[in-house]
């Protein structure tokens, strides 16, 4: 995008979270990484995005084709007790730094990750519980022997696991979506590193371990409804289409 930028190229680009749009602007304020036509998931995003003044010559609302994508498919959902629990790691993403979320400590000095697995331990459903590392993560010596790594495809985990547990990373908006359980956590002063920008409700929300407990206890919880995701590989097709077809350079 930048070097189209400078060199007057026009490009198309599309937004695929809620957060993020800042990014849009380098590091000096200026605008080289914007394109000239951009594609946003809603209502949201578009004012977000206009907020930023950033002189996109149109901004078109697309849906987001990859949450379409889920909601067509009919995956498992496991109505008996013993829920399957995946936690999704997110990067702090810090000055360059991608350890994760789970890394962060208590006043205790133990790591939010190593909570979880005593809470596990205590609940007795440590078997049923693996982690998900971020791919730009740095895992090793960093993740309880006693915790599984999961490293399948989207499939499988949104056929083989029930709950999702996790910050705001978009494994649990694809979760939700796919008719599953989320569960966002704010604790231990994660609230430092990231802000939560999903404009509906497509997790439960905990802000202290024990409110943790009560959900991972309770086999019964139901996600909230969802969000109408068709016709959106609709509307990129024919965003590009119009986008090509006006012959711009």
């Amino acid at each position: 995008l930048s070097a189209s930028n400078e060199l007057a190229i026009n490009s198309l680009g599309f937004l695929d979270h809620w957060k993020g749009a800042e990014r849009l602007v380098n590091y000096e304020g200026n605008y080289h990484f914007h394109p000239s036509y951009l594609g946003v998931i809603d209502e949201y995003s578009l004012k977000v995005v206009k907020e930023l003044s950033l002189g996109i010559k149109n901004i078109f609302i697309s849906g987001h084709p990859v949450l379409e994508e889920i909601q067509s498919k009919n995956f498992f959902l496991k109505e008996e007790k013993g829920k399957n629990i995946l936690l999704v790691s997110q990067p702090k993403a810090l000055k360059g730094s991608f350890s994760s979320l789970f890394s962060i400590k208590n006043k205790e000095g133990k790591t939010l990750l190593h909570e979880i697995v005593e809470l596990a331990e205590e609940l007795n459903i440590l078997d049923r519980l693996n982690y998900r590392p971020h791919p730009k993560e740095e895992i090793e010596g960093n993740i309880p022997e006693r915790i599984k790594i999961e490293s399948n495809n989207k499939d499988y985990i949104m056929n083989n696991y029930d709950y999702f547990l996790g910050f705001d990373s978009i494994l649990l908006v694809e979760s939700h979506a796919a008719g599953k359980v989320s569960i966002s956590m704010n604790f231990n002063n994660i609230g430092k590193f990231f802000k939560d920008e999903i404009p509906y409700d497509y997790s439960y929300k905990v802000s202290s371990l024990s409110e943790l407990e009560k959900l991972l206890n309770n086999n019964d919880l139901c996600p909230p409804p969802k969000v109408d995701y068709s016709s959106s590989t609709k509307n990129c097709l024919q965003i590009i289409h119009d986008v090509l077809s006006k012959g711009e350079t």
